[in-house]
C-alpha cells in the first residue's frame, strides 16, 4: 500500500497512471548485483510485486536516500514509511529493484524467495490455535494509519474473541481509551504514525493507566523497534506482516 500511496504522491494529482504487476523470475547473479538488499542473495526462483508509475521519478541522489529514516519529500510525519518497507522486505531475505528518472516515472520491484513447498497444514493449525485459546474476550484497540491494516488485525482478533476499536493515529486513541478502559484489554499499536507516534501515543496511555497492556507493531525488527521503550513497561511486540498465528501468540503472553 506504501509503495500506491508513494505512486500517487509522485503524479502530483494529475492524470497519470499507476500499474501494479506480479510474477516470477530466476534472477541471477549479474541481476541481483543491483538491487537493494541487507544481505548476499542467492541466484534461484523469485516471486515480485511491480509498482510502476508516470509521476515525477527521482534522481540518484534520492534514490540512495529514500530508505533512511526520517527521510522524506512529503509532510512531517510521513519519513519512516519507506524504511518500515524495507525492514518488512529485508526480514523475509527479501530486495528491492528501482528504476526512475526525472520527469518519467519510477518502478519499484519488490523481490520476494520464491517457496520450493506449499505448506497447507499451517494454515489448518492456525484455526485450530483459534478454538482452543480462550481468549477471555474483551475490548483490542488497535492503532494504525494503515486502513488494511487495521482491518486485517482486527478480523484477526475478531476471530480470537475480541470486539475491536480502531483508531487511525495517536491521538484519536488517547481520546478513545478513557472511554472504553475498563473493556479494554491491550492496545495495539504502530510504531510509526503521524500526528502522534507510538512512542508518545504510549506515554500518554501510560498517564491514563500506568498498567495498560501495549503490543508495539512495526516494520522493524524487535531489537531496532523497541530499543527506547526498555524497562518502561511494554507487554509485547509484533513485527509486520505477521500471521494469525504469530499474533495471537504474542497476545496471549501479553495477556498472561
Amino acid at each position: 500500500m506504501n509503495f500506491i500511496t508513494n505512486a500517487n504522491e509522485a503524479i502530483h494529482g494529475k492524470s497519470g497512471v499507476i500499474t501494479i504487476s506480479t510474477g516470477w523470475l530466476h534472477a541471477d547473479h549479474n541481476y541481483l548485483k543491483n538491487v537493494i538488499c541487507e544481505e548476499h542473495l542467492d541466484e534461484g526462483d523469485y516471486v515480485y510485486l511491480e509498482v510502476s508509475d508516470n509521476g515525477c521519478g527521482m534522481d540518484k541522489k534520492t534514490i540512495q536516500k529514500i530508505f533512511d529514516p526520517f527521510f522524506t519529500t512529503k509532510f512531517t510525519g510521513r519519513g519512516l514509511g519507506m524504511s518500515a518497507l524495507h525492514g518488512i522486505i529485508r526480514g523475509h531475505r527479501g530486495a528491492i529493484k528501482i528504476y526512475s528518472e526525472l520527469g518519467r516515472g519510477t518502478t519499484f520491484k519488490i523481490l520476494l524467495p520464491a517457496s520450493k513447498h506449499a505448506n497447507a497444514s499451517r494454515y489448518t493449525d492456525v484455526k485450530h490455535e483459534y478454538n482452543a485459546w480462550e481468549s477471555g474476550g474483551g475490548i483490542a484497540l488497535v492503532v494504525d494509519d494503515e486502513e488494511m491494516i487495521r482491518e486485517m488485525a482486527g478480523a484477526m482478533l475478531r476471530d480470537m474473541g475480541f470486539d475491536i476499536l480502531e483508531a487511525e493515529n495517536g491521538l484519536e486513541a488517547v481520546k478513545l481509551y478513557p472511554k472504553h478502559a475498563d473493556n479494554i484489554r491491550f492496545v495495539l499499536l504502530d510504531m510509526s504514525m503521524p500526528k502522534m507516534d507510538g512512542e508518545e501515543t504510549f506515554r500518554e496511555l501510560r498517564k491514563l493507566n500506568p498498567k495498560v497492556c501495549v503490543i508495539l507493531s512495526s516494520g522493524y525488527n524487535e531489537q531496532e523497534a523497541t530499543q527506547r521503550f526498555n524497562g518502561k513497561g511494554l507487554a509485547g511486540f509484533v513485527q509486520k506482516p505477521y500471521l494469525p498465528d504469530t499474533l495471537q501468540e504474542t497476545v496471549k503472553k501479553s495477556l498472561e
